[in-house]
């Protein structure tokens, strides 16, 4: 079992002075060649599987308004010691990448906690992810938030719910040793919560319950469902995320 807390074995990074740094070159396409590249992407059934996945976790869309066009670009972002998952969506979505993931050192969680470091990295500009920033980010009021779309049943896929709970999710062991599993969906209203519940029941027979958290709510599987949705995630579980499972 990986120690969340043990910095992981770095495949594909290098060391210079006292960060790692991704061996990847970054592409060096400009200009032209760089429309005509970028206007030849699309993404494949298995990225759209994971971008929903990610989308309902720690992965975003940004959107920056300028005079010619609207730009959108998918962002991932993790703790250090996750650096060898972030490179594998990284891997994933390499495509559309220009330059390879960096580490960042940030400020702490609260005021007046030490910096950390982050990994992360952002894609090209691009209107394939338009429809992701529409679909997840509706305008309401002029003003755009972060929303489980209402069609999710129909989007969510095992692959993309293995992404989402190893954004997301926790697991638990009572002291009779039994597991139970949680996602962490504080950020979205009750509403959505409700959303999710119903996709997890009719795409996979998973059956969740929504639990208070102060002011806030996150999903609960029940114990009926551990099996069937371990066997739904863990053939794409990295395995810097087997504490979870």
């Amino acid at each position: 079992m990986t120690n969340k807390k043990q910095l992981p074995t770095l495949t594909n990074w290098q060391k210079k002075a006292d960060v790692w740094v991704h061996k990847d070159e970054p592409k060096k396409l400009y200009g032209k060649n760089l429309v005509a590249y970028k206007k030849a992407l699309k993404l494949t059934p298995r990225q759209k599987h994971i971008l929903i996945g990610s989308l309902l976790g720690d992965g975003y869309i940004d959107f920056h308004r300028s005079a010619k066009q609207p730009s959108y670009y998918f962002c991932f972002a993790q703790t250090w010691f996750a650096a060898d998952y972030v490179d594998r969506i990284y891997q994933i979505f390499k495509p559309f990448v220009g330059t390879p993931p960096k580490i960042n050192l940030i400020g702490g969680i609260r005021p007046g906690l030490p910096k950390r470091y982050e990994v992360r990295f952002k894609t090209y500009a691009h209107e394939e992810f338009k429809y992701y920033y529409d679909l997840f980010y509706p305008e309401v009021d002029d003003k755009r938030k972060k929303r489980v779309p209402q069609n999710i049943n129909s989007l969510l896929t095992a692959e993309g719910l293995a992404y989402w709970y190893m954004d997301d999710g926790t697991t638990r062991t009572s002291t009779t040793g039994k597991k139970s599993y949680v996602i962490s969906t504080q950020g979205f209203c009750y509403q959505d919560q409700v959303i999710l519940i119903d996709a997890l029941k009719e795409t996979f027979g998973l059956d969740c319950g929504i639990h208070k958290d102060k002011t806030y709510f996150r999903l609960g599987f029940r114990a009926s469902s551990n099996k069937l949705f371990l066997s739904l995630i863990k053939p794409y579980m990295h395995t810097y995320f087997d504490y979870k499972a």
